[in-house]
């Protein structure tokens, strides 16, 4: 008996000395990369917050469109039926279109300032509007050289008749002021003679008449 309870308590504490080898030897459990760490419940939590996030950022894009919606520029481009101090009606397309004035409306004839007293009816104009959830309103306005094209005749030195397409006859005056071009070169009035073709821009005048800015002698 003596003998056996000796031998249990060998292979007992034999035992013993295995499984505390095999947990000595045995691999450590590997910590999370501290990445890994991150990636929680909470912090998928705080990734959705962070798109949430990009959804208020893009929520303040659209705000921003928006107000950029209220102040667009556009354009209309027609002829002016009337005008007073405070607005003018401009047909395009054959629509008519009331655009108001105020005093930040600028005004140009080409590339040269002019004040609001040079916008008449009857002349071709481009205006950037500011469009403002009432009505239009004219940014600038730029008063258009209107071209005619045709044939010359009854030249004088005070100008000329000019016939366009259609047999339409269009009374031209010209001054010292008035610039000449053959094929985009310089030239002057010498090179204007009855039955030569050309384009005339310049402005029209209450009576109907153009006064010729420039005379494009047409080869």
């Amino acid at each position: 008996m003596t003998s056996r309870s000796s031998t249990r308590t060998r292979l007992a504490a034999l035992a013993g000395v295995v499984m505390l080898a095999a947990a000595c030897t045995s691999t450590p459990a590997a910590s999370p990369p501290p990445g890994k760490a991150t990636v929680s419940g909470k912090a998928m939590a705080s990734g959705n917050a962070t798109v949430s996030g990009n959804a208020t950022a893009s929520g303040n894009a659209t705000a921003s469109g928006k107000a950029r919606a209220g102040h667009r520029a556009k354009a209309v481009t027609g002829v002016v039926q009337s005008v007073s101090a405070s607005s003018l009606e401009v047909k395009s397309r054959k629509i008519v279109k009331t655009i108001a004035l105020d005093t930040a409306t600028r005004y140009s004839r080409g590339h040269t300032s002019v004040t609001a007293a040079a916008l008449t009816k009857g002349e071709r104009v481009r205006v950037r509007l500011v469009v403002g959830d009432v009505a239009p309103t004219a940014a600038t306005i730029v008063i258009m050289f209107p071209k005619i094209s045709g044939t010359v005749s009854a030249l004088s030195a005070s100008g000329f008749t000019l016939t366009s397409r259609g047999g339409v006859v269009h009374r031209i005056t010209v001054s010292p002021s008035t610039s000449y071009k053959v094929r985009k070169a310089a030239a002057s009035a010498s090179s204007l003679h009855d039955g030569v073709k050309v384009t005339v821009s310049g402005t029209l005048r209450a009576s109907g008449a153009m006064a010729a800015k420039t005379v494009d002698i047409l080869p």
